[in-house]
Parts: C-alpha cells; structure tokens; sequence
C-alpha cells in the first residue's frame, strides 16, 4: 500500500512537471500565435485603405477640425507604433527569460527531489543494518547468558544442594546453603528474563501469536494488578520472522511503557493477520495495543528512545507507526507493517 502510494505519489508529481512545461510551451506558442494575428490584422488594414482611399477621406474630414492639430495626429501614431513594438519586445524577452528561469528551477527541484529520495533510501538501508547488527548482537549476549553465565549458575545451585545435603541437623551452614541456593534460583529466573528480552527465539519455535501468549502471560504474571486481554484474527503462520520481531518488540515496549507511565487498569492487545492472502503485493499486519490510563499531550516534546527505536524499525519495513493519546483516556499504539522483506 504504501509503496504503490509512493509510486502514484512520483507518478503525478512527474505529471504536474509535464503539465507545467507543457502549460509554458502552450502560453509561448499563444504569444506567436497573437503576433500573427496582429500581423495578419495591420496587413489587411492596409490593403483595406489602400482600396478605399482611407487616408484621403480622414484629410478632408480632419481639415474641417484644423484648429485641434488633428491632423498631426499621424505623426504622432508613426512615432507612438514604433513605442508599442519596443515595449512588447520587451514583455517578450521578459517573459522567455522568465519561462527559462522556471524551467531551469523546476528541473532543479526535480533532481533535488530526487536527491532526497535516494538519500532516504540510502538511509533506510543503513537503518536495516544497524537493526540487523544490533539483533546479532543481542544474540550473541544471549547466547553467552546461556551457555556461561547458565552453566555457571547450575554449577552453583548443584554444589550448594550438596553441601546442604551434607550438613549435619543443626549446622550454622545450613542456612548459608539455603541461601546461596534460593539466589541462584532467583538469578536463573532472572537471566531468563533477560534471555527472553534479548533474543525471543519463542518466536521461531511457536510463531508470533504464541509468543505474544507467552508475553502477556509473563506479564501478568508479574504484573497481576494489570487486567490485560488478547485476541488475535486470522493465522500467523506465514509472518516473515523480522515483521513477527518488530511485532514483539513493539508490545515488549508497549507494556513496559504502561508499567512505568500509564497508570491503566485494563490493557488490550489485538493482532490481525487477516490481510495476509495470496498476494504477496497486499500482506499487511496489523497490531493495535490500548489502556484505559492517564493518557498524555501527544505529540509530547520528547520522546522516548525505545519508542523512536519501534518506529524506526517499523518504518525500515515500510510499515506506520501511530500514537494516539488524549489526556485522561488513555493511549493507542498502532501497527501497520507489509509482510514482505
């Protein structure tokens, strides 16, 4: 949709562009055509008089009027034609210098619009790869999360099980091994967490519309006070992987933002996966996450860096992203992301 927009969008601005110089040819064309015409017009003036003896009629009629000096009126005439061929001259080159000046700048502005749209296209290809860089990175952290971090964290819970199983009854060390085992626990859970967040390869394993039931249900988990529903339409089966990560990411901010600013009761989260057909050209999903909190004067003066890196990322895919927000009503965050990479 939007990529057929932007080329109808070019299609009449090149078409406004040909109408525009087509509109400067057609009034210089018209200006000829006007000469002619005057030509044409002084031309058969003169073979008129010549027939009639025009001249010789307006001597006598003027000389009966000799004390109004009308007969000197023809001099006059001779000197005032040769004015007016001057000053349409002028006019004339006047307005040719002024046709090419805006010829000249309308191909400018052209060539700068075209300019502008390459630098963006070149922009968003950056963009592309510093999201591409930034999910290897994530990847790899978190693959040294569960590989060193994890392992050393078993091998800690392991060894203070034995320990406490070695204790005699009544040992001061009891309570210390109870200790280390109850935060080796809380840290595993932790670095989940953290896994989770870095690279939710829940995603490849169960698709997005999983992976967002699997995130509310953690959510309010840990959030039980938060009344949150989720509803979905359609099947996500054919969500490309990096329109189901953008998807992800967004409700991951979404939520975290409601946590810290809302002040919400009820959260909802709908998803639609009914636009995706058959056509490749039109596959479109849809996300659309509310709450009924304090709301805010959007657009506010600043935004938050998670949430220009959402919109970032959704406009890297050719996707929009909008906030609608109205003080003491809550807030909307929309979606709207082509399945196609």
């Amino acid at each position: 949709m939007s990529i057929a927009y932007r080329q109808f969008d070019n299609g009449v601005k090149n078409r406004a562009s040909i109408d525009f110089i087509i509109g400067k040819a057609g009034k210089k064309f018209k200006a000829r055509y006007d000469l002619l015409l005057v030509i044409a017009i002084s031309l058969f003036t003169l073979v008129v008089s010549a027939y009639f003896d025009l001249y010789e009629l307006l001597f006598h009629w003027t000389r009966q009027y000799d004390w109004f000096e009308i007969d000197e009126l023809f001099i006059t005439t001779l000197v005032f034609f040769p004015g007016l061929v001057w000053f349409s001259h002028r006019r004339w080159k006047d307005a040719s210098f002024a046709l090419n000046k805006s010829l000249e700048m309308q191909v400018s502005l052209e060539a700068s619009e075209s300019q502008k749209t390459e630098s963006l296209k070149e922009n968003r290809r950056l963009l592309n790869r510093i999201s591409e860089i930034q999910e290897a990175e994530r990847k790899r952290i978190a693959s040294d999360l569960h590989d060193i971090f994890g392992q050393y964290l078993t091998a800690i819970h392991a060894n203070a099980s034995t320990i406490r199983t070695s204790l005699k009854q009544g040992s001061d060390l009891i309570n210390l091994a109870d200790k280390i085992i109850l935060e080796s626990q809380q840290l595993s859970k932790l670095t989940r967490l953290m896994l989770d967040e870095l690279r939710p390869t829940i995603l490849e394993k169960v698709g997005l519309d999983g992976a967002l039931t699997n995130l509310v249900s953690k959510w309010q988990e840990n959030n039980p006070t938060y009344q949150i529903e989720l509803s979905s339409n359609g099947d996500d089966e054919k969500v490309d992987i990096s329109v189901a990560l953008v998807i992800y990411r967004t409700v991951q901010e979404g939520l975290t933002n409601i946590i810290k600013h809302s002040g919400a009761t009820e959260v909802s989260l709908f998803v639609d996966y009914q636009s995706i057909g058959e056509d490749d050209s039109d596959n479109w999903i849809f996300m659309l996450l509310s709450d009924n909190g304090n709301g805010f004067v959007y657009p506010a003066e600043t935004e938050g860096l998670g949430l220009i890196g959402i919109r970032e990322r959704v406009n890297n895919l050719e996707g929009s992203f909008e906030i609608v927000a109205t003080p003491g009503e809550g807030v909307e965050l929309s979606v709207l992301i082509p399945n196609e990479v």
